[in-house]
Parts: structure tokens; C-alpha cells; sequence
């Protein structure tokens, strides 16, 4: 049986204008994701792989070309539907983890699902299960200022699970964790893909991006290599 797509971008470019200066970002980006696969973007900094995340995560637009999310065309649609599409088809996971401090874990997971039509009984129950399965069933009412990094970290995945998306956005997820921490959060990251998950994680290190089953390398705004493990 064939996966299905989740992503699609059709030579998609992104230019920024600087005054009379303009930066070309991203230079003809074509690249199809399918459900199920776990992907890294590697590159240096200015490679353009961070304006790549973000406009698969729909938080900008590109400039020309196509993109198509979960056979969608979602480059023309306007503000307040591109919102609702990302809070219902993406989970994002940052470096900084972005959890609110007066907040505790649970609450922090049941964010997302204060923007649709959930209630806040169920909004509960998804969260606690997230957190469950991010093992931190025994957390949830601890605030970030009371868990480690990793737990921090955990939580921030267990935020980006809760809405069951059909696709997670990691942006240098392990890069304020310490080695052991990492290599946790790396275990997680392989779980959720073996659950079925579509994973594609942005990193410049290449102990992280080797662990993914995909690595897209890029520079200057092209994408220098497109290399899948043999067997996939």
C-alpha cells in the first residue's frame, strides 16, 4: 500500500527585500514527504533550512512555487486559514522548548486544543495521555521551573502530540540538551515515527540528523543532497 503524501513543494522559492537589497532565501526547493517517514534538514547556518521549516510549518509564505499539505494547495490561502490548518495538521517541537512558566505540564499540553472545539474535560484526557506517552504521566502538575531540560523538552513534544497532527516540526530540538538528555529525546523521536508519525527535524548536527531514516542536506538555498537509508 502506498503512503500517503503529506508534503509537497514544486520548485518554491523564498526572497526577502532588505531596502533595495533582496536575499534569496530558498532557490527552487522541490520536495515531497511521505506519511510515515522521519527526515532530517541538515545545513549551516544560512543554508536556508530554517525558512524551509518554516514555510512547511506555514509560519511564512513562499515567494513562487507550490505547496501542497496533505494534498492541500495552501501557498494562496489567507492568514485565518492557514492558522487553522497548522493548529489541525502540525505539532511543533523548539530548542528553547517555548512552555509557558506560570503554567504547569498539563496545562502547557492542553494549549493547542484551547483553539478548536474541544472541551476542556477532554482537552484534559488528551493531555494526560500525551503525557503518558511521552512518560511523564507522573509530571503533569509541575511547572517548567520543576523539571529538567529533557523534561521540559519532553512536555513541548507531548504539546506538539496533543492535537494528533499528521506531521511534527522539531527545530534543533536537542540543541540546549545535554548528551544523555539527547540521546532520551532521540529514543522518543524513533518511538513516534514506529507509531506512525510523520517526523522531519531541522539540525546542524549530524549525530542527530543520522538517525533519521532521510537527510536532506542544503546550502544556499538549494538542496545539495536528498540521501535515504538503504531499505526505505
Amino acid at each position: 500500500m502506498t503512503a500517503a503524501r503529506v508534503i509537497r513543494l514544486d520548485d518554491v522559492t523564498r526572497v526577502y527585500k532588505h531596502g533595495l537589497a533582496q536575499v534569496e532565501a530558498l532557490k527552487g526547493i522541490s520536495l515531497s514527504v511521505d506519511e510515515g517517514e522521519y527526515l532530517a534538514i541538515v545545513g549551516s547556518s544560512g543554508s536556508g533550512k530554517s525558512t524551509l521549516m518554516n514555510l512547511i510549518g506555514l509560519l511564512d509564505r513562499p515567494t513562487s512555487g507550490i505547496y501542497s499539505l496533505n494534498g492541500m494547495r495552501v501557498d494562496k490561502l489567507h492568514d485565518r486559514e492557514l492558522s487553522a490548518l497548522r493548529n489541525g495538521h502540525i505539532g511543533f517541537v523548539f530548542q528553547s522548548f517555548h512552555l509557558l512558566p506560570r503554567m504547569t505540564a498539563i496545562q502547557n499540553v492542553m494549549l493547542p486544543l484551547s483553539y478548536r472545539d474541544v472541551s476542556r474535560r477532554d482537552a484534559r484526557a488528551l493531555a494526560t495521555s500525551a503525557l503518558r506517552t511521552v512518560g511523564l504521566g507522573g509530571r503533569q502538575e509541575h511547572k517548567p521551573n520543576e523539571m529538567s531540560g529533557g523534561e521540559c523538552q519532553r512536555v513541548a513534544i507531548a504539546r506538539a502530540l496533543v492535537g494528533r497532527p499528521r506531521l511534527i516540526l522539531a527545530d534543533e530540538p536537542t540543541g540546549n540538551l545535554d548528551s544523555e538528555t539527547t540521546e532520551e529525546i532521540m529514543l522518543l523521536f524513533e518511538e513516534l515515527v514506529a507509531m506512525g508519525n510523520t517526523l522531519l527535524i531541522v539540525t546542524h548536527e549530524n549525530d542527530v540528523a543520522r538517525r533519521s531514516n532521510r537527510i536532506v542536506r542544503m546550502r544556499d538555498g538549494r538542496i545539495l543532497e536528498d540521501f535515504r537509508k538503504e531499505g526505505l
